[in-house]
């Protein structure tokens, strides 16, 4: 099944999660679609237990704070360093 989530603070009053549901219904798609209000902490710790790979999610944050052109050479080096390691 696949996991989906919608991140943030004060974000109680969003219809997503009822239109995700409602589509995954319609396409016969096994998912779940859950919302994560509150402080980072308070946020990582339920999407651990929702079964989110919360590094992955700290990965991304991560990346997101870069702009683009960083983020690309960030890319480019380590494709380099898989490339010469045989990844």
């Amino acid at each position: 099944m696949k996991k989906f989530a919608l991140i943030g603070k004060d974000i109680s009053y969003t219809v997503s999660p009822f239109v995700h549901k409602r589509l995954f219904s319609l396409k016969n798609s096994e998912a779940s679609y859950v919302v994560l209000d509150g402080e980072a902490d308070d946020i990582f710790a339920e999407a651990k237990s929702s079964g989110f790979d919360v590094k992955a999610m700290r990965a991304i944050l991560k990346l997101r704070k870069l702009n683009v052109s960083d983020r690309d050479e960030q890319d480019l080096l380590l494709e380099t360093y898989r490339k010469a390691l045989d990844m």
